[in-house]
């Protein structure tokens, strides 16, 4: 697996600053927030799952959703495994999309 200096960096705050507060958002259910270990847990387990789907370095992996903690997660995932993240505008058209 490459390690990108995005990956390292995340990695790095969860194993120093384990309870560090490092992402605050807000849903239906009011306000959250993931400490940085709790953040690269989510990235550890979107890794895997990008690997059981045999997403290797160079693959494209395209995100259609809402922003969510889980995007951030996925990008960094993205960065351990040497894929490159393409977020989608989750307001176009299928067609919009399909080009």
């Amino acid at each position: 697996m490459s390690t990108s200096p995005l990956a390292a960096r995340f990695e790095a705050l969860a194993q120093g600053s384990p309870s560090r507060e490092l992402l605050s958002f807000r849903d239906d259910d009011g306000l959250h927030t993931l400490s940085a270990a709790a953040f690269w847990q989510g990235v550890q387990a979107a890794t895997a799952r990008l690997q059981h789907l045999g997403v290797q370095a160079g693959d494209r992996v395209a995100w259609l959703g809402l922003n969510h903690p889980e995007q951030l997660s996925v990008l960094v995932a993205c960065a351990r495994l040497g894929a490159r993240f393409a977020p989608l505008n989750f307001r176009l058209a299928v067609p919009e999309l399909q080009r």
